[in-house]
C-alpha cells in the first residue's frame, strides 16, 4: 500500500492553530506566501480528508472520514474549522459546489448496505438524497442539472438534480476523478488491473457515450488517477510527476518531475497559478514558467492529499500521526 490517499478503499471536535510570523496581509505573490497551520483531531481516532472545495478562502469545506468508517465534513469560515456531523457511515471522496448554498458530496461505502450516498447542502443543512447508487469516489458538475459521479465496481452515474441515470461499466474499473468542460466534453480517470498490477484509464464523454482515450500501467503512465481542470487544460499527478493534457492536440506531456516524494493533489485557478501537493511535506507552485517547491513551512512531515486555491490563498490538506493537518498560505 503506497499511501492511503491513493485509494479510498483504504482507509473535531477540537482544532488547533500554529501560526507563522506575518499576518493575513502578506504579499499576494504565491511564492511569498506566509503559512498558518490548522490541526483537526479526534481523540483515539484517525481523521483523513480526501477532498476540499470552497466558494472562497473564507468559505471552504474539506471532507473525508473518521477511522475509515464515518463520513465527516469540516467547514472553514475564515478563522476556524468547524465539524459537521452527518451521522452516516462511509467515506466522502469528493465535495464540490456551484455556490455557497448548493454543494454536493459523494460518499463511498455506507455500511451495512455497502452503497454510496450523495449528500446535498442547500444553505441550511446537509441531507442524504437517498438515491439508489453504488459506492462513490469522485464527482464533478457542469451545472446543478448536469453532474457526474463515479466509484468502485465500474459505478458511473449522471445526475440531473432529480434523478440518476446509470452508466456503470465493467466492475474491474474504479472511477476516481473527473474534469468537466461542457455537457458533451467530460473526462474521467479510472484504475483497474489484477495481480497487484495497476492500470490507469483516461476516458471521455462526448455527450452520447463514454470511450477510452488511453490506458497505461501506473508506473509508466503520464497521467494518474487524480485530475483537475485548469483553464482549458487538464492536469494530473502520478508519482513525482505533473502532467498536462492538451485537449486540442489530444496529448499528455510531462510538466514537472521530482524525486523523493509522490504527488496526490493538484488544483489551479489558471495555467499560471497551479498548486500540487504530496508526501514529505511537499507543496509546489507553477507560475506558467517554472515549478517552485516551498521550503521552511510551519510544520514538517505531513503527507498532503489535496490542495485548493482561489487565487488569494492556498490550502493543502494532509495528515500526520492520525491527525489532519491543513496549511494555509496567503
Amino acid at each position: 500500500m503506497k499511501n492511503r490517499f491513493l485509494l479510498l478503499l483504504l482507509p473535531v471536535m477540537f482544532w488547533g492553530c500554529h501560526q507563522s510570523t506575518g499576518n493575513d496581509d502578506s504579499p499576494t505573490d504565491p511564492r511569498n506566501y506566509k503559512w498558518k497551520e490548522y490541526v483537526l483531531t479526534l481523540p483515539n481516532s484517525e481523521l483523513t480528508m480526501f477532498s476540499v472545495w470552497g466558494e472562497s478562502s473564507k468559505d471552504l469545506y474539506t471532507a473525508g472520514d473518521i477511522n475509515g468508517l464515518d463520513n465527516v465534513i469540516y467547514h472553514f469560515n475564515g478563522n476556524k474549522w468547524e465539524w459537521i456531523d452527518l451521522k452516516s457511515n462511509g467515506s466522502i471522496g469528493s465535495i464540490f459546489g456551484f455556490s455557497k448554498d448548493n454543494i454536493y458530496a459523494a460518499s463511498a461505502f455506507a455500511f451495512p448496505e455497502n452503497k454510496g450516498i450523495i449528500f446535498h447542502y442547500g444553505g441550511t443543512h446537509w441531507i442524504d438524497l437517498k438515491l439508489k447508487i453504488g459506492t462513490l469516489f469522485g464527482g464533478t458538475g457542469i451545472a446543478p442539472d448536469d453532474m457526474w459521479f463515479g466509484g468502485a465496481y465500474g459505478n458511473l452515474y449522471h445526475f440531473d438534480g432529480d434523478s440518476i441515470k446509470d452508466y456503470t461499466m465493467a466492475d474491474s474499473l474504479g472511477f476516481y476523478s473527473f474534469a468537466a468542460f461542457a455537457s458533451d466534453d467530460v473526462y474521467a480517470v479510472a484504475y483497474g488491473g489484477k495481480n497487484g498490477i495497476q492500470v490507469n484509464y483516461f476516458m471521455h464523454w462526448n455527450g452520447v457515450a463514454w470511450r477510452m482515450l488511453q490506458k497505461d500501467f501506473e508506473e509508466q503512465s503520464a497521467f494518474g488517477i487524480y485530475i483537475a481542470k485548469v483553464g482549458n487544460a487538464i492536469y494530473s499527478v502520478n508519482g513525482g510527476r505533473v502532467s498536462k493534457y492538451d485537449r486540442d492536440n489530444k496529448k499528455w506531456t510531462i510538466s514537472y518531475t521530482g524525486v523523493g516524494f509522490r504527488l496526490y493533489g493538484i488544483y489551479g485557478t489558471s495555467e499560471d497559478n497551479i498548486f500540487a501537493a504530496g508526501t514529505h511535506n511537499t507543496i509546489l507552485h507553477y507560475d506558467g514558467v517554472n515549478w517552485f517547491r516551498y521550503k521552511n513551512l510551519v510544520s514538517q512531515g505531513i503527507e498532503f492529499g489535496r490542495v485548493w486555491t482561489d487565487g488569494h490563498a492556498v490550502f493543502a490538506v494532509g495528515r500526520r500521526d492520525g491527525r489532519t493537518h491543513i496549511l494555509r498560505g496567503n
